[in-house]
């Protein structure tokens, strides 16, 4: 009969089968048996921590989207759907007998109601418009057939890593990505509409730590006086200062001469003591590392010079609070340290710091 699945679900409303008899709505107890079956069978693992939750082991999850015919997450989907043009929203809803009035977002809203598959949407856009889609992708693969460049697209936005913002404040958004802007993967910056010019990158990276020290380490940010300043300022024990650098690049950082004068500079122009100078890149080559010990040396502060990836200063961020009480803070000693400030050498290091 050529129904959507929309249509298909008022129907069965109507008729009242849905989601049962007389439109009953599923209960708790049937939702747990339902639950217990599909863990009988493998399917789902149940995980108690403060919470209990519910996952697919990640072995299987791509061979159950395949059988259950979910293409992509609702939050990639509604990322490609914002990429897709207004009249070409209008059109997938005009040719799946939907209204087409409203704003951008009511369009694509509409879409996601109704349940349009993302490879139902896209095929109803000529191979031309594909074409364009794919070339406002990072390095997608243009040419090819109308159903091999709809895959593309699909598979572009299915390895996309989403994230809610669960505060208002703007700067989470980059902090959720600060292990995508250090390594500059600009699929996923893009992709997520995280950024629109290669330049935004070091702006947001620097953003996302600042939200970082301020808002889940709990330390407040130092003003800095002109310009030529590193990204970073917070105060040590009240009279030294710590300060940091971020430096993102799509390989291994390698502590170029040019940065070493400036991180000297830097520290040396300080009125306070400074305590410690953190580096924050993606990782480190092997050379990279002996300037560390060297720049500590060369300072006319004794300052010590930590070298960490902006994964493991996440991993501290989001699990300081592990290592001690409730009502403690925590202290920038752990990261009080000359080199490679490892993620076994952090938890080491917080596990005295923040007793």
């Amino acid at each position: 009969m050529n129904l959507s699945v929309y249509e298909h679900r008022i129907l069965e409303s109507r008729l009242g089968y849905f989601p049962q008899i007389n439109n009953k709505v599923h209960g708790i107890k049937i939702i747990k048996s339902s639950l217990k079956d599909l863990q009988y069978r493998g399917l789902v693992a149940r995980i108690r921590d403060d919470d209990c939750y519910y996952v697919i082991p990640q072995e299987i999850a791509e061979k159950m989207r395949t059988i259950l015919g979910v293409e992509l997450s609702k939050d990639s989907y509604i990322l490609l759907l914002k990429k897709i043009k207004k009249t070409q929203l209008k059109e997938i809803l005009r040719e799946n007998r939907l209204p087409i009035y409203g704003k951008k977002k009511e369009l694509y809203k509409r879409i996601l109601q109704a349940r349009i598959k993302p490879s139902e949407a896209l095929n109803i856009l000529t191979s031309e418009e594909l074409s364009d889609l794919l070339r406002e992708l990072e390095d997608p693969k243009i040419s090819g057939t109308k159903d091999e460049k709809i895959a593309n697209i699909i598979d572009f936005y299915k390895q996309l890593i989403t994230y809610k913002v669960e505060t208002g404040d703007e700067r989470e958004q980059y902090y959720n990505y600060l292990v995508e802007l250090a390594k500059r993967e600009y699929d996923q910056l893009r992709g997520n509409n995280i950024i629109n010019k290669d330049l935004e990158i070091e702006q947001y990276f620097e953003e996302a730590t600042k939200f970082l020290f301020e808002v889940l380490l709990g330390h407040e940010l130092q003003e800095m006086q002109g310009n030529d300043n590193p990204d970073g300022r917070l105060l040590f024990n009240n009279n030294e200062v710590v300060l940091w650098d971020n430096k993102s690049c799509e390989n291994d950082y390698t502590f170029p001469e040019d940065h070493y004068i400036q991180f000297l500079r830097y520290i040396n122009k300080e009125n306070r003591r400074v305590n410690l100078f953190l580096v924050i890149a993606p990782s480190f080559t092997k050379e990279s590392i002996k300037k560390a010990p060297r720049l500590k040396a060369e300072s006319k502060k004794d300052t010590d010079v930590g070298l960490i990836t902006a994964e493991e200063i996440k991993f501290v961020a989001e699990n300081w609070r592990d290592y001690c009480s409730s009502s403690s803070s925590f202290s920038l000693q752990v990261f009080n340290y000359t080199g490679r400030l490892t993620k076994e050498r952090l938890k080491d290091r917080m596990e005295w710091a923040l007793k």
